[in-house]
């Protein structure tokens, strides 16, 4: 989309730190943004992202530290499907 590359192209203030927050996000910590501006700034990376549910990446990693694990039914669920609800 052309007005998105323009918009993009216009951000370009010097010192400036640029958040784009998407519109369907749901819950934004207290502080989370001012934290993410003090880790961009410590300049260590080029981007910073939040901690997503439900993306591709995030949810590997998510997986790999135990944050959450895939779903596996019981014996008996599976024996009885009506129980998994």
């Amino acid at each position: 989309n052309n007005a998105m590359v323009r918009l993009y192209q216009s951000l370009d203030e010097p010192d400036t730190v640029y958040v784009k927050i998407d519109d369907d996000v749901v819950y934004v910590a207290p502080h989370a943004v001012a934290a993410m501006v003090r880790e961009h700034r410590r300049g260590r990376c080029l981007l910073v992202s939040a901690n997503v549910v439900n993306h591709a990446i995030m949810s590997a990693v998510h997986q790999d530290r135990g944050a959450h694990r895939a779903y596996l039914p019981t014996q008996e669920q599976i024996k009885n499907p009506s129980l998994q609800l």
